[in-house]
C-alpha cells in the first residue's frame, strides 16, 4: 500500500511539473504575441522598457527569466527594431550586433550587414562588408532558402566588386536554385535578367513593396540608370506605416539619410 501511495505522489508531481512547464511555454510565447502587437501599434519605447530588463535577467539570472531559449532571440530583436524605429540607430546597431555574436540569428546579422552598408555606427571602426569571395553560386542556401537570407546574399552580391555580368550570373545560379516562388524568389529572378521591372513590381505583395523597390533600385543604379532608381527609392520611401529596415538603404542612396542624421543631432 505504502509503494502505491508513493507512485502515486510520483505521477502527480511529474503531472504538475509537465502543466508548469507547458504554462510557462505558454506564457512566454503569449508575451511574445503581445509584444509583437505592440510593435505594430508603435509601442516602441514601452517595448524597450519591458523586454530589456527580461532580457538581461534571461542573460545574467536565466532561472528568474520569463523568457526561454525559443524567445530571447525574438524579444532582443523587437528591442532593437524598437531602437531602429526610434532612430536611435546606434543602440539598435549594437542590439543586432550582439544577437549576432551570442545567437548567430539571422535577422538581427542581415539587419547588421545593413547598417555597416549605411555606415552609422558611432564610435566604432566601420566595416564594409564583402563576403562572397566567390564568383558562382553553389546551392548552399537549398531549394527553400529562409528569405532574410537570400536578401542577405543578394545584398552582399550586390555591393561587390564583381562586373555586372558576373553578378547577374550569380543571380542567374541562384534563382535555378530557389524553389520558393515567392517575391524574394521573384526578385532574384529580376536580378538574373530573366524578368523586366514591371513585371517584378506587379508580382510584388503591397506589404513587401518598399524592400522590393529598394533593392530593384540597386540594378537600375548598376545600369546606369540613376534617375529611375531614384523614383523607385522614392517610393519605397513613401511606402507608410513600414517597419522594414530596407528604407534606411533607399534613404542612404538618396542622400536623406545622412541629412537625416544631422538634423537629429541637432535636436
Amino acid at each position: 500500500m505504502g509503494i502505491k501511495k508513493k507512485v502515486s505522489s510520483i505521477i502527480l508531481l511529474f503531472s504538475l511539473s509537465v502543466n508548469v512547464m507547458l504554462n510557462t511555454f505558454a506564457f512566454t510565447h503569449d508575451e511574445m504575441e503581445k509584444y509583437e502587437k505592440l510593435f505594430k501599434e508603435g509601442e516602441y519605447e514601452r517595448i524597450i522598457t519591458e523586454l530589456s530588463p527580461a532580457v538581461e535577467a534571461y542573460e545574467w539570472n536565466r532561472p528568474k527569466s520569463n523568457l526561454s531559449e525559443s524567445t530571447i532571440e525574438i524579444a532582443r530583436n523587437l528591442v532593437a527594431d524598437s531602437y531602429r524605429m526610434l532612430k536611435q540607430f546606434t543602440n539598435a546597431s549594437l542590439w543586432y550586433a550582439d544577437s549576432v555574436d551570442g545567437y548567430f540569428n539571422s535577422y538581427a546579422r542581415y539587419c547588421f550587414e545593413i547598417f555597416k552598408r549605411i555606415s552609422i555606427l558611432e564610435g566604432r571602426e566601420l566595416f564594409y562588408w564583402e563576403c562572397v569571395p566567390f564568383l558562382h553560386y553553389d546551392g548552399r542556401l537549398g531549394e527553400y532558402p529562409e528569405n532574410v537570407k537570400s536578401l542577405r546574399w543578394i545584398l552582399a552580391k550586390i555591393f561587390d566588386k564583381t562586373s555586372l555580368e558576373q553578378k547577374k550570373q550569380y543571380f542567374t545560379e541562384m534563382a535555378s536554385y530557389d524553389k520558393n516562388n515567392d517575391w524574394v524568389s521573384f526578385l532574384t529572378g529580376y536580378y538574373a535578367g530573366e524578368s523586366t521591372l514591371d513585371e517584378l513590381l506587379s508580382s510584388t505583395p503591397e506589404e513587401y513593396m518598399d524592400i522590393v523597390c529598394a533593392y530593384a533600385g540597386f540594378m537600375l543604379e548598376l545600369e546606369g540608370k540613376a534617375t529611375e532608381a531614384r523614383e523607385l527609392y522614392k517610393k519605397a520611401l513613401n511606402q507608410t506605416n513600414s517597419t522594414h529596415i530596407e528604407q534606411l538603404l533607399a534613404a542612404n542612396r538618396l542622400g536623406e539619410f545622412a541629412l537625416r542624421m544631422i538634423i537629429l543631432s541637432q535636436i
